[in-house]
């Protein structure tokens, strides 16, 4: 070693720099991408095609408005749990078998809720009973279906430089916003089969059974996933391969990535509160029957979707912004949103300030998760994507005591989610100054 890089050795942070090299386990293929973008986009077809239809669902079995809102809480507070658990057996069993579990989890939530709601429909149950067990059907979601978001960005993650990070994770995000375009423009029409208002679900369980075939089939295996195999003939112990994992705890105390992570929180609450209230919206606005509704409630979400892919597809690949300087733009689009929306009367006015917080979360969201992902090395890298998928999963904790705001007074979600994205907004312009 020479004199002068004894006097000026290497900060621990260059060490430990994710996008190093040398600890980029070779290089993601566009096919994998777009495997992984296909199972995303199922994903997406799925969730926002079965929220399309739940006010719907809820009002015709006959449920009360915070408890539809309900439905979607308990599922986050399992996901909230299970994000880190999963999270912690990416690492020990590889990336690939957890997003297989995820997968299937997703299969089991949405037949099992479309079966459900087939025997509501029926009105042959009492409808806390049929409550009861749409519950305990959309457990499945927030326990296995959990898996797959931290296994996934911890999987591209590992396999991407960073000047391409940004790009790769929004493409999976763009992947399910094309999906969120998709789910309510097919629901009306799987709607319209025998199995009514459950066939979204039943027809979104069998497509997703597919990807489950295709990602084992298809979908390259990590070494993590080799080496648990390996060892596990062996004999050896399992958790060896978890050894230099970098927990929870670690990541929580890292002071890089902290405010990623403070600001990933307040856009999932708000993004949450947009999500849960726009059915809704157009409901009471429009002033038709739930099933009437179901094509504003389409346009709505449409809007929102498409604006959300051209962000994630169009405008994060043309801008290639920093996280900070993408955070400091989507904080500022999704503002101007909930003004809209809070200010604005009418169905126009909830549609187009729908769209606008749609397409400032498209790209406030991939900011959190690349700037996150950056700030820690690659060990810690499940654990940040589990910490960002539970943040995401968690928002919906929220969701009943938005409904409930919105049931007292109409505009609160709305001055609350422009609080919030002013606040982050604020956060990132500081910081931008600061720096100067």
């Amino acid at each position: 070693m020479s004199g002068a890089e004894a006097q000026n050795p290497q900060p621990p942070e260059a060490i430990q720099d994710p996008a190093s090299p040398q600890q980029l386990v070779g290089e993601l293929p566009r096919s994998t991408l777009i495997l992984l973008s296909c199972v995303s986009l199922t994903s997406g077809i799925g969730h926002s095609g079965m929220g399309s239809v739940l006010p719907a669902i809820g009002r015709e079995i006959g449920f009360p408005d915070p408890l539809v809102s309900a439905v979607f809480s308990l599922s986050a507070f399992c996901g909230l749990i299970f994000s880190q658990v999963w999270a912690r057996q990416a690492d020990i069993r590889g990336r690939k078998p957890i997003i297989q579990v995820g997968i299937l989890g997703f299969v089991l939530s949405m037949g099992a809720c479309g079966v459900v709601v087939g025997v509501g429909l029926l009105h042959v149950l009492p409808t806390m009973t049929i409550f009861g067990m749409f519950l305990f059907a959309r457990t499945f979601n927030g326990t296995m279906a959990s898996a797959s978001p931290p296994a996934t960005q911890a999987y591209v993650a590992e396999r991407t430089a960073p000047e391409r990070r940004t790009q790769a994770i929004a493409s999976l995000a763009g992947a399910a916003g094309l999906g969120t375009i998709f789910g309510p423009l097919l629901s009306p029409i799987l709607v319209g089969t025998p199995l009514s208002l459950a066939g979204p679900m039943i027809y979104m369980s069998l497509a997703a059974l597919c990807m489950l075939f295709a990602v084992r089939r298809f979908l390259p295996e990590d070494d993590r996933a080799k080496r648990f195999r390996e060892n596990r003939r062996a004999g050896a112990d399992a958790k060896v391969a978890a050894n230099t994992r970098i927990g929870v705890g670690k990541v929580l105390a890292d002071r890089a990535v902290r405010p990623f992570l403070l600001c990933g929180a307040v856009v999932s609450v708000c993004a949450a509160a947009m999500g849960q209230t726009i059915g809704f919206v157009m409901m009471d606005r429009i002033g038709l029957s739930p099933v009437a509704s179901l094509p504003y409630i389409t346009a709505a979400m449409f809007a929102g979707s498409a604006c959300a892919v051209f962000g994630q597809w169009v405008l994060i690949p043309s801008l290639k912004f920093p996280p900070r300087k993408l955070l400091m733009l989507g904080s500022f689009i999704g503002l101007c949103g909930g003004l809209v929306m809070a200010i604005g009367g009418g169905h126009r006015a909830a549609i187009a300030g729908f769209a606008l917080a749609s397409l400032g979360q498209s790209l406030a969201i991939p900011a959190i998760a690349t700037g996150a992902s950056l700030a820690v090395s690659r060990d810690a890298q499940a654990s940040t994507a589990g910490l960002i998928a539970s943040m995401g999963g968690g928002a919906y904790l929220t969701a009943p005591l938005v409904v409930y705001l919105y049931g007292q007074m109409e505009r609160a979600p709305f001055i609350l989610t422009s609080v919030g994205m002013a606040m982050v907004c604020g956060y990132t312009v500081w910081t931008a100054l600061k720096r100067r």
